[in-house]
């Protein structure tokens, strides 16, 4: 898949109503308010932390691949 995801059905993906296998990212490690990414967005982060990005599937044990992200970040 892509960083756009697929249209893999998958009842224990983080976000439901985004593609499975899409790029997400979520802020601080306390947190389960996740962002959709895609292939490209732009946001303003709501509080402050590390930003993780992971997939948007339930299971991850059985992926392989990566992506090239970039990150910009403006104050």
């Amino acid at each position: 898949a892509s960083p756009a995801g697929n249209s893999s059905a998958d009842p224990l993906k983080l976000i439901a109503d985004k593609p499975t296998g899409a790029l997400i990212a979520v802020i601080g490690d306390d947190n389960s308010e996740y962002i959709f990414i895609g292939t490209g967005v732009e946001f303003v982060a709501e509080r402050d932390g590390i930003l993780y990005l992971g997939i948007n599937e339930g299971e991850v044990a059985d992926n392989a691949g990566a992506f090239i992200v970039r990150v910009v970040v403006t104050r």
